[in-house]
């Protein structure tokens, strides 16, 4: 489902780029296909980017307006464990 800014809800469009990539990996997809593929997938690539950019900046704003300090999402996260401690 859309939203109100005809893009994809950053999980739609994730599962979508993930479906996109497997079918390319296959390999078995005709040429023609497969550009129509690598094009949707950048889209829903740039649409993804996007969305973390939105959410990281909007998390920015949240803590400065609570006096935090500046972080990055890519260091809350180690080992795939999740450290929660950064966060407020």
């Amino acid at each position: 489902m859309d939203n109100d800014s005809g893009k994809k809800p950053f999980d739609v469009a994730l599962r979508e780029l993930e479906e996109i990539v497997a079918a390319i990996e296959k390999g078995t997809m005709p040429l023609e296909v497969l550009m129509e593929k690598y094009e949707q997938g950048m889209k829903l690539h740039a649409e993804c980017q996007q969305a973390l950019r939105s959410a990281e900046l909007r998390i920015e704003e949240l803590r400065l307006a609570n006096g935090k300090p500046h972080f990055d999402l890519r260091e809350i996260a180690t080992d795939g464990v999740a450290d929660n401690s950064n966060l407020f």
